[in-house]
């Protein structure tokens, strides 16, 4: 739930206007771009889906599991998709302001609950406008969130919970000054937004966007017959359990396909007659400019061409992208079921390719091929001469190191002997004789030491 490293791209491509009569893409165009994740087994599958010049077009890669033994995913496959929700949420902002409900200047006392004191640093109190910018001063999270399965990292936390935290909590810069990104600030304005208008969240951006625009499968909480679609994230090569949120839900909450978010990018790009344009409209105003010369609008990001509007998502099982750029009449999103940010570039790229570049596509680290047999001779606990030991598990077809007091983390075979983290930088070498059942020792190579480890029998 992050702005990555990939995602503040100048859309030079489309600034030089090339390609700008170009057709349809191949699917092996897309693929080109999109095989990286899943043979980096970042993510077993990947969903892409386009719009250029009046024409939509969907593509699915890879399978819903690792290994290969699921389906294929579709622009109807449903993915967690993390901060995009923010762009929803700051589009619920300038539907409160069009009805009457919110001010975007409005400072936080004005719709805090009674008794919540608000924060302010020299007489300046945060404003709504901030906490879509990013721009408040918040932090990223609240220090008091605490959860129970660090799988899921914002279940449990309540509205009691937040007030207790903006209650006590002060800037350390004035409000406005700085961009800092902040999932706290935009779950509190979606919090805020839902106690005003009567609702929770889930129903608010569920009858003031979702039922407006058509759009199904967007959602918090997944119906019956919908669950058959969604996809099962994925981190270091194991599924991972769906995120669960109550007073923050307005920074990540929400499920959807490539589908549905195409069709809200196309609502963006040519509102539909009716109230909602003016709050869609009045969403891409820029309130702010980054140092890199990036706007923010109501958490729409705008790209230094000023015309690209973009953001990602990122849980710890899923990721996505979305995109459009309304001058060159092209949009893009792009979801997988496996947590990273390079996906941010991927779908930069294809939205390069519709502008008639050809990209070369990310560069990930492809694990090597071991064999069941060979990960089997690595099994086992190897004990350091300073105190801790690592635990060397395995499943079919990976292997995964836990450091006394930690839990197991994937590694990646470079080769059958050395392998390396991905969450991490440290590196894994085993000493193994041709005729010894097991590996006798392995080197933890991190943080230019070394630590010798020999496995307890």
């Amino acid at each position: 739930m992050k702005i990555g490293k990939y995602a503040c791209v100048l859309t030079a491509a489309l600034l030089c206007g090339v390609g700008l009569g170009m057709g349809p893409l191949t699917e092996s165009q897309v693929e080109r771009q999109v095989r990286p994740l899943i043979d980096a087994e970042i993510a077993p599958g990947v969903s892409v889906t386009v719009y250029k010049n009046g024409g939509v077009q969907s593509f699915g890669f890879g399978s819903d599991t690792f290994g290969g033994e699921g389906k294929a995913p579709d622009e109807h496959t449903i993915y967690e998709v993390g901060s995009i929700t923010k762009v929803f949420t700051g589009l619920l902002l300038a539907e409160a302001v069009r009805r009457g409900e919110a001010g975007l200047d409005d400072p936080l006392s004005e719709h805090l609950p009674e008794g919540v004191r608000a924060p302010e640093r020299d007489g300046k109190e945060l404003t709504l406008v901030q906490l879509a910018t990013h721009s408040s001063s918040l932090p990223r999270m609240p220090s008091n969130i605490a959860p129970t399965d660090p799988l899921d990292p914002f279940n449990g936390y309540t509205p009691k919970s937040l007030w207790r935290f903006i209650g006590s909590w002060r800037p350390e810069r004035a409000p406005g000054s700085e961009y800092e990104y902040s999932n706290l600030g935009m779950g509190l304005l979606g919090q805020l937004l839902a106690d005003e208008a009567g609702m929770d969240y889930a129903t608010l951006v569920q009858t003031r966007i979702c039922e407006p625009l058509g759009l199904e499968d967007t959602r918090i909480e997944p119906t019956e017959a919908q669950r058959s679609r969604v996809a099962t994230g994925h981190l270091e090569g194991k599924p991972t359990p769906p995120w669960h949120f109550d007073a923050l839900a307005g920074c990540g909450a929400l499920h959807s396909t490539t589908s549905d978010l195409m069709k809200f990018l196309r609502a963006n790009m040519d509102p539909p007659k009716g109230a909602l344009a003016e709050s869609i409209n009045a969403s891409h105003e820029p309130h702010f400019t980054m140092p890199d010369g990036q706007k923010v609008a109501l958490a729409w990001h705008i790209a230094r061409d000023g015309s690209t509007y973009w953001h990602n998502g990122q849980t710890y099982g899923c990721s996505g992208y979305m995109c459009y750029n309304k001058a060159f009449d092209s949009a893009v999103v792009v979801l997988a079921n496996g947590s990273c940010e390079e996906i941010a570039q991927v779908g930069v790229n294809i939205l390069f390719q519709l502008g008639g570049a050809d990209p070369d596509p990310i560069k990930m680290d492809v694990p090597a091929k071991v064999a069941p047999e060979q990960l089997e001779r690595l099994v086992g606990v190897y004990q350091s001469q300073v105190g801790f030991a690592i635990t060397i598990t395995r499943d079919e077809r990976r292997l995964y190191a836990a450091v006394t007091g930690q839990g197991p983390l994937r590694v990646y075979p470079e080769s059958p002997t050395l392998f390396k983290y991905r969450a991490v930088k440290a590196e894994l070498e085993f000493q193994l004789d041709d005729e010894a059942e097991h590996a006798k020792t392995l080197t933890l190579f991190q943080n230019g030491m070394e630590f010798v480890c020999t496995r307890k029998e």
